[in-house]
């Protein structure tokens, strides 16, 4: 009956059973090494328990990184995600690097990216921990690994920068065509210098821009004026997209 019990919980027991019973009668001794007992009996519990209950969330963090490669090497994968995430829920800078070896051992991706995020985030703590020390004397693949990912977090981290800030250029010239639009309507008079009435409405600052750009007398001097370039490259941005009559658009230079 616990074979069978043991079987259904796990492929490789199955096969490691199966393959008892046809050798050498029922008697069958399952040794598992490299653990500790009550690694193995945590793991039994659970084998037969099928689930993990709330009150045994702490017997599965106490045994972890332990319960991660008994699921992985004997295939039980909702106890591997659930170890998975127990390891990956507690890891320190001081583990990071032990937890990343177990995770590319276990083929455990989540727990993976966990460490190199939190390597990224807080080396200099990983550098003082007996796990990256370890790696520097006896495992530089491991070491070129981890600063390999370390390399491309911050890659990343530039590439969101850029991105965020092409979004925040974007809203701007987006909020500066609006005014455009606002202070020189399609269906009515140019609002020229009056003050706007519209909540929210950012058309003063460009009213003051445009006043600045027809007295300025820099702007046709060697070098220029960088007010006026920036005006001249909304008009220039305004005219490429309107889509007005040439009598009807107000925009200065427009056509």
């Amino acid at each position: 009956a616990h074979s069978c019990v043991l079987a259904s919980a796990s492929p490789v027991l199955e096969r490691m059973i199966d393959r008892a019973r046809r050798g050498w009668g029922a008697d069958c001794t399952i040794r598992v090494l490299g653990v500790s007992f009550d690694a193995v009996r945590a793991f039994l519990h659970f084998l037969y328990s099928a689930k993990v209950a709330p009150e045994e969330e702490e017997l599965v963090g106490a045994h972890g990184a332990q319960l991660l490669a008994l699921a992985h090497a004997y295939r039980v994968g909702w106890l591997k995600r659930a170890a998975e995430a127990a390891v990956s829920a507690r890891l320190t800078p001081e583990r990071a690097v032990d937890m990343l070896k177990l995770a590319r051992l276990c083929d455990a991706r989540r727990l993976y990216l966990r460490c190199a995020r939190l390597a990224a985030k807080d080396f200099s703590a990983v550098e003082r921990s007996d796990g990256w020390r370890f790696a520097r004397r006896h495992d530089a693949a491991l070491q070129l690994e981890l600063l390999q990912l370390l390399e491309d977090a911050d890659q990343r981290k530039e590439r969101w920068a850029r991105e965020r800030a092409a979004q925040e250029a974007c809203r701007q010239l987006g909020e500066a065509m609006a005014s455009l639009d606002h202070i020189f309507p399609s269906d009515g008079p140019a609002r020229g210098d009056a003050p706007c009435d519209k909540a929210g409405c950012t058309c003063r600052g460009l009213q003051l821009l445009m006043r600045h750009f027809a007295t300025c007398a820099r702007k046709a001097a060697p070098g220029g004026c960088a007010r006026c370039k920036r005006m001249l490259q909304l008009f220039r941005l305004h005219a490429s997209v309107c889509d007005r009559p040439d009598k009807a658009c107000r925009v200065p230079l427009c056509r």
